[in-house]
């Protein structure tokens, strides 16, 4: 996967994206700490992958906020944010590879995107 990706480019062939529609009221403050829980509670979500004399080597990062973008979304540009949000690369010797997106398109309309990266869900 680590030598795959290293010729992907940027391309999010590895992403593994999950998209919800939700209804009803969403607590931004309540999310992001809920996704803080799940990192600190999950290493392999705070891993990054680096290479080592050509080898890849897994580092897991501190304990820390999850990767959580709220942002207001038009409705008839909910699709676009949820592909958007779904295609975002993901930097393996960086990370984050866990992040969450959420589009608050009213106040009881949202589209959440959970996404990894293949090789810490693998």
């Amino acid at each position: 996967m680590w030598f795959l990706e290293a010729f992907a480019d940027g391309a999010p062939l590895h992403n593994n994206p999950a998209v919800f529609r939700l209804s009803g009221p969403v607590s931004a403050d309540a999310l992001r700490r809920a996704a803080d829980l799940v990192v600190a509670r999950h290493p392999v979500l705070r891993t990054t992958i680096d290479e080592v004399a050509g080898e890849p080597v897994g580092r897991v990062g501190p304990v820390g906020a999850a990767d959580v973008v709220v942002r207001e979304v038009p409705a008839a540009d909910a699709a676009a944010f949820a592909a958007w949000a779904a295609r975002e690369p993901f930097d393996l010797r960086t990370g984050p590879l866990f992040r969450v997106r959420l589009g608050r398109i009213t106040p009881t309309d949202h589209i959440l995107v959970i996404s990894t990266h293949h090789v810490v869900v693998d």
